[in-house]
């Protein structure tokens, strides 16, 4: 029994190096209670610069995992891992304020200051739910908190 502990714990840990889903697997469970989560759609294949988006019409969250390990450096991965997850986390917030079964997004918090590098990459009408979204990148489970809160 010791020798399958061991092996097992081999295997978990050399897994756990090689695989970054460890990473952000608590992330990816919260959200599939309420939408779909896909990795390396057509569309991450066809837009090698995404990294991650929502899609509200569909309810559902495309993670663009090799997009994010070409274009950013290994030691940035898993940090950028559940960065994205949080920020699209925060769409989904959004979209079930405004009704999950629709395409429209709706602000949680009408007050949020656009920094200029989202009005430089984004439409007027996309700015403020971009700028909430990326306001929850370091406030760790905030963004979860708001999926929960909206999405009941």
């Amino acid at each position: 029994m010791k020798k399958i502990s061991i092996i097992f714990a081999s295997v978990f840990f050399a897994l756990k190096g090689c695989h970054p889903a460890f990473a952000y697997e608590d992330i990816i469970t919260k959200l599939n209670n309420y939408v779909s989560i896909e990795v390396d759609t057509s569309l991450c294949k066809t837009n090698t610069n995404f990294d991650g988006f929502y899609r509200p019409g569909m309810n559902r969250l495309e993670f663009c995992k090799t997009n994010l390990e070409r274009n950013w450096p290994t030691n940035r991965h898993v940090d950028v891992y559940r960065k994205i997850l949080l920020h699209e986390a925060v769409h989904v917030a959004q979209d079930c304020k405004a009704g999950l079964n629709n395409s429209v997004l709706v602000a949680l918090n009408n007050d949020i200051v656009i920094p200029a590098y989202v009005t430089k990459k984004y439409n007027k009408e996309d700015a403020l739910l971009e700028a909430e979204a990326f306001s929850y990148w370091h406030k760790g489970d905030k963004a979860l908190e708001l999926v929960d809160l909206y999405c009941k």
